[in-house]
């Protein structure tokens, strides 16, 4: 009789394992309200980039573009230890408009860095700075391995509120090489943010500046900011 028993109760265990999993997976998607795109399978491998530089990487950073539809969000990335930075993410657009993380070095290969946010219930995950040159752009892969699936976010960032277009498009398409879907990339609205010393509604592009590089950056087909329909200097 025991030995009939023990099939019945090892598939019985067997199915309880699964479903505290389908349990699981649902109470962190539910709970980790942080953008990103549910995609079955695999975490690509992203590589990370050679010879990175954290202190270097860290400071204020504008996201280009994202896996989600944002509008104004920045990071902002300061040193708690010579392993672990804060990282501060704030937007205007959404229910929640900050989100703050732990980033922790990997001195052994320091461009694969793992992150954990304050909200997100499946504890730290990979966070790949896969190229930077520090003073413009950087392109930064996300993945959290949840059972049977991932959730995935790659960020394009900008010392600047505004990137070229050129740039934005070449910084986002390394991670193309790794096999990440280009499709769920989104532009990150950055015209009307506040950013200006002047006001809220103009930037300074510069002297020089083509402003055809920045088209769409306010959410349309041209440079105008502000309602009054002034154009970009």
């Amino acid at each position: 009789i025991r030995r009939c028993c023990i099939p019945y109760f090892t598939m019985i265990s067997s199915v309880c394992k699964m479903l505290l999993a389908a349990a699981a997976a649902v109470l962190l998607l539910v709970g980790s309200t942080h953008a990103a795109r549910n995609v079955f399978g695999s975490c690509p491998a992203v590589k990370p980039m050679a010879d990175f530089d954290m202190s270097k990487f860290e400071g204020l950073w504008y996201v280009a573009e994202c896996f989600d539809t944002v509008t104004c969000m920045t990071w902002n990335i300061t040193k708690l230890s010579d392993t672990k930075w804060h990282l501060t993410e704030t937007k205007t657009s959404g229910m929640t408009k900050v989100y703050n993380a732990k980033v922790i070095l990997n001195p052994a290969t320091p461009g694969a860095l793992t992150i954990n946010w304050a909200i997100n219930l499946g504890g730290r995950y990979p966070f790949t700075v896969h190229d930077t040159d520090y003073t413009t752009y950087a392109s930064v892969f996300l993945c959290q391995k949840v059972v049977f699936y991932t959730r995935q976010n790659g960020i394009t960032l900008s010392r600047t509120p505004l990137m070229p277009i050129g740039l934005r498009q070449v910084t986002s398409g390394k991670l193309a090489t790794y096999d990440v879907e280009m499709s769920y990339f989104r532009k990150v609205d950055q015209g009307h943010c506040g950013y200006s010393t002047n006001d809220d509604d103009m930037i300074d592009m510069g002297i020089g500046v083509n402003p055809n590089e920045f088209l769409g950056d306010f959410g349309g087909d041209d440079l105008f900011a502000g309602d009054d329909g002034r154009r970009i200097n």
